[in-house]
């Protein structure tokens, strides 16, 4: 109903917006990731707009399985030091 109704849309887009501002926050305080690096705004936003993508897909069990493990892997890589903290 979301994905056919251009306001309902528009709406989970604007909300989606503010929760992945929340999520950034908490992405950077549990894994003790630099303040303000625009990487961890990058995963957050990444984990939020997952939702909508494995809502459309033909298996979406299998569409978040890969999807955690991108996430996990682009979590190790900033921890890691290969993601500056200025991206």
């Amino acid at each position: 109903m979301i994905d056919r109704t251009p306001v309902l849309r528009g709406y989970e887009e604007s909300m989606l917006l503010s929760y992945a501002e929340t999520l950034t926050v908490a992405v950077i305080t549990a894994h003790e990731l630099p303040p303000g690096a625009m990487s961890s705004r990058v995963i957050a936003r990444f984990v939020i707009d997952a939702n909508s993508l494995t809502r459309r897909a033909d298996d979406p069990d299998a569409l978040v399985d890969k999807t955690f493990r991108m996430i996990e892997a682009a979590l190790d890589g900033h921890r890691s030091g290969r993601n500056s903290s200025a991206l």
